[in-house]
């Protein structure tokens, strides 16, 4: 079934001219990674394309786009792409703004793991084996016969990094790690990646993670620990949303904790939950409740209530799981 996939797209690439590469908003390591890889093949087959994203991009993961090839939501396609690839979003909808970049009778090509992927596009490719989109991307490339560049081999492993945990997720695999080996033989630095994203914070960023920690919340006898993360926030200390991704992982650093929350208010009247979880608590079904989607282990959704009312409402729907045993 893979090949099948991967045949009919690189056919698609082939044949069509003109495309347009998107993401989920707020970017993340595999979805920029990814984006940037596959877009080194279509430009080294002579294909006019754009990467185009709603919302910022962390300053950690600028040494991804050298080139500056990513553009934002805000700017005017120049050309009407027949081909859209929408990588690592379980639906169209979380695409943001992009969607209404999409021209009506455009081929979508849905390239995902995620096991709540709603099967959006005219072509799916969903492989809920991959450890991340990036080791899709490689597949696609390496079956394209496309030699890697070392920029793309640096955002392949930076995707399979960032969505494995550092390798720490039940979701990483010998394929994984495989794949990441022969990256490193073409020049990739594990230190110079790992060190620029995890460990090359901002002064100011590294500030509001202190004043998140010191105010962190821990509930249900040490089950869950939240941090909550206002627009109030950001502006004391000349933060910006996009360098708060990955804050929510140091919700798992209190020992006993199953359950990890990081509130971001977003917009007023708007709060966005990032969460993360141990095996025994399955985020899937809890954030569908909401509208939202990911991962067992790490998953999000948006609340269309102020902060506080969200909390409220996240944790009493928490309450009960716990108390049900589920």
């Amino acid at each position: 079934m893979k090949k099948k996939k991967i045949s009919e797209i690189i056919d698609i690439i082939k044949t069509r001219s003109d495309f347009l590469v998107t993401s989920h908003q707020d970017s993340d390591g595999d979805s920029l990674g990814s984006q940037l890889a596959l877009g080194e093949l279509l430009f080294s087959w002579g294909k006019r394309f754009k990467i185009v994203n709603h919302g910022e991009i962390g300053s950690k993961y600028g040494f991804l786009d050298k080139h500056g090839i990513i553009q934002t939501s805000e700017a005017a396609l120049d050309f009407e792409p027949e081909v859209v690839f929408v990588l690592e979003c379980p639906d169209l909808s979380r695409v943001g703004s992009v969607e209404n970049m999409i021209p009506e009778g455009a081929l979508l090509i849905n390239i995902d793991h995620h096991q709540d992927n709603s099967g959006f596009g005219d072509i799916n490719w969903v492989d809920l084996k991959a450890s991340a989109v990036g080791e899709m991307i490689y597949d696609l490339l390496i079956s394209a016969g496309h030699h890697l560049s070392l920029d793309a081999a640096e955002q392949i492993y930076t995707a399979i990094l960032t969505d494995t945990g550092r390798f720490r997720f039940r979701g990483t695999t010998p394929r994984s790690l495989n794949i990441c080996a022969k990256l490193l033989r073409l020049g990739v630095d594990p230190e110079k990646i790992t060190d620029r994203i995890y460990f090359s914070h901002g002064e100011a960023n590294l500030r509001l993670l202190g004043d998140l920690i010191r105010r962190m919340e821990v509930f249900f006898g040490g089950r869950a620990c939240v941090l909550s993360l206002s627009n109030g926030d950001l502006e004391r200390f000349n933060a910006s949303f996009a360098d708060t991704e990955g804050f929510v992982d140091y919700t798992q650093y209190l020992e006993g904790v199953e359950v990890g929350i990081l509130f971001k208010e977003i917009a007023p009247g708007v709060t966005k939950a990032s969460m993360r979880s141990n095996d025994a608590f399955n985020l899937i079904p809890f954030v569908k409740n909401f509208g939202g989607g990911g991962h067992k282990g790490a998953a999000g959704c948006t609340i269309y209530k102020p902060l506080e009312e969200a909390k409220r409402l996240i944790l009493g729907h928490l309450k009960k799981c716990f108390d049900r045993g589920t």
